[in-house]
């Protein structure tokens, strides 16, 4: 098992941060279409493709929700999406344990680091999705990766 990782980084720019949302939301479906990916909603493990919807609606909420203030993107504190930062799960200190595959990782209330996408697979290594898939080059995201040998890759793709 390994875990996929894509983030899109705060860099204040609300427009940008919106159009690379619906960006992601796409290339995740065709990724997770090739990966037969399983993500973790609400404390349920789903194949990718059983919750396009859930997908969905997290892109719509992004897009309805988000506002720039003082130059940082910002959420509601009631966000059901928000995880704080300390919460989330680090791929590169080989933490798998994915709480929730949507989420706005938050510093502090209200204001998000970055939104990110986790992807449970089945391949057994990093090298398998380094080597096995053809990544797309300058979409704006990063990804982590991680397996459960204790491997970890970042790249931007």
């Amino acid at each position: 098992m390994s875990i996929v990782s894509f983030y899109i980084s705060n860099e204040g720019d609300l427009e940008k941060f919106k159009s690379q949302t619906q960006k992601l939301v796409k290339y995740i479906k065709s990724w997770g279409e090739y990966y037969e990916g399983n993500f973790v909603l609400n404390g349920a493990v789903k194949p990718v493709v059983d919750v396009y919807d859930q997908i969905d609606a997290f892109q719509m909420y992004v897009l309805e929700n988000a506002k720039e203030v003082e130059g940082e993107i910002t959420f509601p504190n009631d966000s059901p999406y928000l995880v704080k930062e300390r919460d989330h799960n680090d791929l590169e200190l080989g933490d798998l344990n994915v709480k929730n595959s949507l989420a706005l990782i938050s510093p502090y209330e209200g204001q998000i680091d970055s939104l990110n996408i986790q992807i449970i697979t089945k391949s057994q290594s990093v090298q398998d999705h380094i080597e096995g898939f053809e990544w797309e080059d300058g979409l704006g995201f990063f990804v982590h990766i991680a397996d459960e040998n204790g491997n970890f890759a970042e790249m931007d793709v």
